[in-house]
């Protein structure tokens, strides 16, 4: 595992993270890409993260510059807790996966773990890049009201907007809300989403006249 990123403090917390896992070592670090091909030469990870919080074109050229030095090493996206501009990122700049700079140690290993497994990447065409979750994976029970609470929570709604959008109470949709997390077992709404993206939920539906 190498870790690109001009933070040092976010630079040394992936270190941190990565390293609490029993299967991940970080082999090397570094502030920006350039700088970093010849120690990645060196240290031949298996698995990049570099830093998409900036502007996409640079996140774009970060793995650019990457792939024409190491075409072998796995390239995760590290971004903003935007969900959708993180993801499109991610798939614009080629990158084999992505995660948001807010995730749990738990999302970051297992980001790391599918990418370096070459698991592909949902929005992805075949043969390019990997994905964040399996996509063998077994999906929860949800009801229909659920996942269109899910679909809205991933485009970026508050309960607020959902429940205008599908005709509910405020408190109804943070009921929803609560359910849909306990099912997919995770605490955060951005991890929620990050499941809706990666599973390709059923589209949110209009709301209703």
């Amino acid at each position: 595992m190498f870790v690109i990123n001009h933070r040092d403090i976010v630079r040394r917390g992936l270190r941190a993270v990565l390293e609490d896992a029993d299967d991940l070592v970080v082999v090397g670090e570094s502030a920006g890409v350039e700088s970093c091909v010849p120690e990645v030469e060196r240290a031949e990870p298996d698995v990049a993260i570099i830093d998409g919080t900036g502007a996409p074109t640079e996140a774009v050229e970060a793995v650019r510059t990457l792939r024409d030095e190491r075409d072998d090493v796995q390239l995760v996206i590290l971004g903003h807790a935007d969900v959708e501009r993180t993801r499109r990122t991610a798939i614009d700049a080629g990158a084999d996966g992505y995660l948001l700079d807010d995730a749990v140690a738990g999302d970051v290993h297992d980001a790391v773990r599918h990418a370096a497994r070459g698991d592909r990447m949902p929005g992805t065409p075949a043969g390019a890049g990997g994905a964040v979750a399996d996509q063998n994976e077994i999906v929860p029970d949800l009801t229909l009201r659920e996942r269109q609470v899910l679909s809205l929570i991933a485009a970026g709604m508050t309960n607020r907007q959902i429940g205008e959008r599908l005709g509910l109470a405020e408190k109804t949709v943070k009921n929803y809300t609560s359910a849909v997390l306990a099912k997919l077992h995770v605490q955060r709404r951005t991890q929620a989403a990050i499941y809706s993206m990666t599973h390709a939920e059923n589209p949110a539906p209009r709301s209703r006249n």
